[in-house]
């Protein structure tokens, strides 16, 4: 929105004079799984900003999300995305680029939920309660993490349920259960 206000100098408040919409999200409207997925996204932001709105990046973040789903074609890709990146903005990863202990670029490991991210073998040996991530699973949920809402759609991920599992574990321990019963509900899109 623009807002005008007016502020006189012996006054402690402002008038609002004018408020227009710079941009609204039409086709999220007109597209039953985007107009969830818009509501998941919101909710999301809400829940986890409560009282404080001092933080411009999720702002901006949720304008980039809602310019997408609003020109994209929508499905569990898109959902898995958002989180990815909601993830990230938050700064808690997850790490998928390299050992979090050794600092190796990996293209494969083991992904530990608890330590935020992936480890190589060597550094790994310690984790029990680790899951195996082979090049292509890490790749698809690289690209998840990096690529925008309109070329996630097409990924094809041969391992979903790895994927999900590792998603889900992950929002549930930084999150909480209240982000991952969302998660759930709208897994259908």
């Amino acid at each position: 929105m623009e807002i005008i206000y007016y502020k006189r100098e012996t006054s402690e408040f402002a008038k609002m004079r004018e408020a227009k919409l710079l941009w609204k999200p039409e086709n999220i409207f007109k597209d039953y799984r985007k107009y969830i997925l818009t509501g998941y996204l919101l909710k999301m932001v809400q829940r986890y900003i409560g009282e404080n709105i001092r933080f411009p990046e999720i702002f901006r973040f949720t304008l980039k999300m809602l310019k997408e789903i609003n020109q994209n074609e929508v499905n569990i890709n898109t959902l898995y995305s958002i989180i990815l990146k909601f993830l990230k903005i938050q700064g808690v990863g997850p790490e998928m680029e390299k050992c979090i202990k050794c600092e190796k670029i990996k293209d494969y490991g083991f992904f530990v939920i608890k330590e935020g991210g992936i480890f190589c073998e060597e550094c790994s040996n310690n984790f029990e309660n680790k899951i195996f991530i082979d090049k292509k699973t890490l790749s698809s949920l690289k690209f998840l993490k990096r690529e925008n809402l309109g070329k996630v759609k097409n990924l094809k991920i041969e391992n979903r349920d790895k994927i999900e599992k590792i998603i889900i574990s992950f929002v549930n321990f930084y999150l909480g259960e209240n982000f991952t019963e969302d998660i759930k509900k709208i897994q259908k899109i």
